[in-house]
């Protein structure tokens, strides 16, 4: 318990956003789109604040660590 209803929320969306990039070859801004964000660059703020990376630099990261 102690996750608030939001945080759970932002939990799922980062998830999501986890799995799209990892898993698709959607581009950052179509992620954003798919995951009903108006503007691309508000979800890398959301992504990077709630990850520390970048949406981009998190795919990276995931193709050399499943390569």
């Amino acid at each position: 318990m102690g996750d608030t209803a939001l945080g759970v929320i932002h939990q799922r969306i980062i998830l999501e956003a986890k799995r799209y990039l990892t898993f698709t070859s959607l581009s950052a801004k179509e992620t954003a789109l798919a995951l009903a964000f108006d503007d691309p660059s508000c979800f890398t703020r959301f992504f990077k604040q709630k990850t520390g990376m970048s949406p981009l630099g998190f795919r990276a990261l995931q193709k050399i660590s499943m390569a």
